[in-house]
């Protein structure tokens, strides 16, 4: 009996170093899933941007500089994907019935 709880007591030591090394290293990578919480000096900093922009904000051309017009959301064509599709069916169409088929109850 006290042989288990030694061995218990050491696998949750060591647990315990390896979750505190990994949030250690992900610290140090700066990967960790703390977050940063936002004081009230930094919201009231008066270099923040309070303008309210209308979105979605267009979109200039890289090559041009000119700003593109698209479409936000643009309803579809119809109910296909693609305008036009075409399937070349060499064997014909399959009469024979499927192995689901057979093997259903």
């Amino acid at each position: 009996m006290i042989k288990d709880s030694q061995r218990f007591a050491e696998v949750k030591i060591t647990l315990v170093l390896r979750k505190t090394a990994l949030g250690l290293l992900l610290r140090i990578l700066g990967l960790s899933k703390k977050t940063h919480k936002t004081t009230a000096a930094e919201k009231a900093d008066p270099a923040n941007d309070k303008t309210v922009y209308k979105f979605p904000q267009p979109t200039a051309s890289l090559e041009t500089g000119e700003i593109v017009k698209e479409d936000f959301l643009k309803a579809p064509k119809g109910g296909c994907r693609v305008e036009k599709a075409f399937f070349d069916i060499e064997e014909g169409v399959k009469t024979t019935p499927h192995a689901w088929d057979e093997l259903a109850p």
